[in-house]
């Protein structure tokens, strides 16, 4: 991969996003002193502002709607993913219902008025909220597309939900988020130094696999039988006790601050994870004729 290549489809959208955003404060500013003061000159500068960000939301979500398409999502983020792909979607929508109305407006000779302001503050929460999504849960807190994140493979937790998952693939969408935060806080003190917190985090990421590992021992069999018979479902069960096992492990020895013992527990959890995925995941997939593992 060229760290220097010019562009890339799915970090363009990040890129175009600030156009869009970085209008709509003129928006405001210029709709808002228009309606105090009855200038016709600060009407004018809104309108150019909304009509220019307009036409960039176009671009904005042409290119975000690559980007949710090429990117790898994994497991556990999808629930945010369709969200900020609807509330974009949504917020484009009302950005140009606003721009043809205020066109119409103008051509009838008509002010911008209170309304318009009020269209404006509605537009400008709605591509916050948008934003905060994008930004702070998909790409601060997941690293979707972000290469030093693994492209979002070692995305921490998003929520601690206590209940059972509904089918396998949450549960293991779950079981990434928790091993991820546990490997992403060990690697920052095996960079930095150990610390109360970066066990605590470890052992509290143990305490989310446990159940998982349990739901995956007693109901996990059962799809994993669906899809390759009674051999898969037996090796699926016989792996998810291990794995319990060594969570077990692996929270006791953070919960000690032990550096040594969670070193290896740590490894022996991911070493589960990794000899689950080669004999039931990916060889189901290749049973099935996938190209890739997912």
């Amino acid at each position: 991969m060229d760290p220097f290549a010019p562009i890339r489809a799915t970090t363009l959208h990040p890129v175009l996003v600030h156009f869009t955003l970085g209008v709509v404060p003129v928006i405001l500013l210029a709709y808002g002193v228009a309606v105090a003061r009855r200038s016709e000159r600060w009407r004018f500068a809104g309108d150019v502002a909304l009509w220019v960000g307009a036409a960039s939301t176009l671009a904005t979500v042409a290119s975000g709607l690559v980007a949710n398409a090429l990117v790898l999502w994994p497991g556990g983020i999808a629930t945010w993913r369709w969200m900020h792909l609807g509330a974009g979607v949504a917020s484009a929508v009302v950005f140009l219902v606003i721009a043809v109305a205020r066109l119409q407006a103008l051509r009838r000779g008509a002010p911008a008025g209170r309304g318009t302001v009020a269209a404006a503050l509605a537009l400008c929460a709605m591509l916050a909220f948008t934003g905060w999504i994008g930004g702070e849960v998909l790409v601060f807190h997941s690293g979707i597309a972000v290469a030093a994140a693994a492209h979002g493979a070692l995305a921490p937790t998003v929520s601690r939900t206590r209940t059972p998952p509904r089918d396998l693939k949450e549960a293991m969408g779950r079981l990434r988020g928790a091993w991820a935060e546990a490997t992403t806080a060990y690697d920052r003190m095996l960079v930095q130094q150990p610390t109360a917190d970066g066990y605590a985090r470890v052992a509290s990421a143990a305490r989310d696999l446990r159940p998982l590992a349990e739901w995956l021992e007693t109901a996990g069999p059962k799809e994993a039988a669906r899809k390759g018979g009674p051999e898969l479902a037996a090796i699926t069960e016989q792996i998810a006790g291990i794995l319990r096992r060594r969570v077990d492990a692996l929270e006791q020895a953070a919960a000690a601050a032990r550096w040594t013992e969670v070193t290896q527990a740590l490894g022996a959890v991911t070493s589960t994870c990794a000899g689950c995925h080669a004999a039931v995941r990916w060889e189901s997939d290749h049973r099935h004729g996938a190209d890739a593992p997912r």
